[in-house]
């Protein structure tokens, strides 16, 4: 069950953690990297 949680907490995290450097680099240049 513990490892099941914890597996589920590092994807959530991961993902939270992409979604905020894509909203970052969105937010910092949006005509630098596309």
């Amino acid at each position: 069950m513990m490892d099941i949680c914890m597996i589920g907490i590092i994807i959530v995290s991961c993902e939270l953690m992409k979604l905020l450097i894509d909203w970052c680099e969105s937010q910092v240049g949006p005509g630098e990297r596309k």
